[in-house]
């Protein structure tokens, strides 16, 4: 599993979890299914930077505190899939 994307996933998890939302709740608040804020939270796959904004919102994260982990976590993932490409 690659760093970043899974401490944005664990930061996220966290959150939501500490407020006592339900990973449904959540997911419906930003128009999701279930399974995809899954895996944002398992750092399968990155939201949206938008997306992270709003989870930011909901979960009363500061957003301008962690935007540079989104962007370590997207870069880590572009290396990744650049790698195994060649």
């Amino acid at each position: 599993m690659l760093e970043k994307p899974d401490e944005l996933g664990r930061l996220i998890r966290g959150a939501r979890l500490t407020k006592g939302i339900r990973q449904a709740d959540m997911a419906q608040y930003l128009g999701l299914h279930k399974s995809q804020l899954w895996r944002f939270e398992t750092g399968m796959v990155l939201p949206h930077i938008s997306t992270f904004r709003d989870i930011c919102e909901r979960l009363e994260i500061n957003f301008d505190k962690h935007v540079r982990l989104w962007v370590d976590a997207k870069l880590e993932m572009e290396d990744d899939i650049n790698a195994k490409r060649t």
